[in-house]
């Protein structure tokens, strides 16, 4: 069980998947960036928050999606579910998926947390049909109008027999109808279908802007280079996601100068290198939107600004260097969650920590939890 082989795969390198077509390969780009980070420093409350010693004691990964103004899921991927003693992680299991929730006005403003409970052990609580061959990693989602939209990858072994690190490979994304989100997760009515086309890192970040859900990808026909996550971008009218009719989602395309939304997914057009998990978010004080990442494995979180969904975007700004990071450890999964910034200029964002073997992790329980940190920015 190596929790950062997993990561590596999954989230940093996506999978090493031919597609066997062709598409834009130069990235939609601008050079002018409008924001300045002016100062960043620990959200120690959330921290607080995210340090649990019984139950839920880490997870990776972290989207959070409002589900009304002032509350917010959060969804988890690798969990531990035990107790921490003497700072060691002790009777535990890892499942692949977990939730929270986080009322900002209840008595102690933190988080609670949810998993399968209905067996002895704990387990995953979104399961595939076939949970012994493949299982779910959340991505991102979106409330509208009343219900919410969560995409979902389909994620198992790449060869059964095989222990390598690099031994898993996301074969598919499922999206999730919740008719009810604000009931209790384990109260949840959902319908889901599966995504066609390409295999793509689907729902690596979703926006929601006018009368489109537009579905940020990570792209697998580049990863070719480990180190490289170029995404592609798709979206889906409100109409046709209420229906989940997953057929109508058009791809942003490019032929020579030109872009434009169309049905050919060979003509993609890449936007920039980013990562497999990340954020685009609309921010107070800022018009258009961010996009706010960890890419390569350079322990670095940075963002990118546009007014479209689509482009062009910004040359990336440094926001911040992780500084837990070191040979033994990585950074990954950086998001914003601007429902925990109430006034303009302010964000708060999460990113995650992993490494190589569970025996570290069992050691060093600190490692795997998201950690959180307070943004103060400018715009020009």
């Amino acid at each position: 069980m190596k929790i950062l082989t997993y990561i590596i795969l999954i989230i940093v390198f996506a999978q090493f998947v031919t597609l066997g077509e062709c598409f834009a390969t130069e990235e939609i780009v601008s050079a002018t960036p409008s924001i300045k980070i002016t100062s960043v420093q620990s959200c120690n409350w959330l921290n607080k928050c995210f340090r649990q010693n019984n139950g839920w004691i880490g997870g990776d990964s972290a989207y959070s999606i409002n589900i009304d103004p002032y509350k917010a899921i959060w969804l988890f991927g690798e969990t531990f579910i035990g107790s921490i003693e003497k700072n060691k992680r002790t009777n535990f299991d890892l499942i692949h998926n977990s939730l929270a929730w986080k009322d900002p006005f209840s008595a102690t403003g933190c988080f609670q947390f949810f998993w399968d409970t209905n067996k002895p052990k704990p387990g995953s609580l979104f399961k595939t049909n076939k949970e012994s061959e493949r299982y779910y990693r959340p991505a991102d989602g979106c409330l509208v109008d009343g219900k919410l939209y969560i995409f979902f990858r389909q994620v198992q072994k790449r060869d059964k027999e095989a222990e390598d690190w690099f031994n898993f490979e996301t074969v598919g994304t499922d999206l999730f109808r919740v008719e009810n989100p604000k009931d209790k997760p384990t109260k949840w009515q959902i319908t889901k279908t599966s995504l066609a086309g390409p295999i793509l890192e689907n729902g690596a970040a979703c926006l929601l802007a006018g009368d489109y859900l537009y579905i940020y990808g990570a792209n697998p026909f580049e990863m070719a280079h480990m180190f490289k996550t170029p995404l592609v971008l798709s979206r889906i009218s409100k109409q046709n996601l209420q229906q989940l009719n997953v057929s109508a989602i058009e791809y942003w395309c490019q032929e020579g100068n030109k872009y434009f939304w169309g049905k050919d997914a060979s003509k993609r057009a890449l936007l920039f290198d980013a990562a497999g998990e990340f954020s685009v978010k609309k921010l107070n004080g800022i018009d258009g939107y961010v996009a706010i990442y960890i890419s390569s494995l350079d322990n670095k979180i940075v963002l990118r600004h546009s007014l479209k969904p689509e482009g062009p975007w910004s040359d990336s700004v440094l926001i911040y260097t992780c500084p837990e990071a070191n040979k033994d450890v990585i950074a990954y999964a950086a998001k914003a969650h601007p429902e925990l910034s109430f006034k303009n200029n302010k964000l708060v964002i999460t990113y995650c920590l992993n490494m190589e073997k569970l025996a570290y992790h069992i050691k060093q329980p600190d490692i795997y939890f998201p950690k959180a940190i307070l943004v103060k920015f400018s715009s020009n």
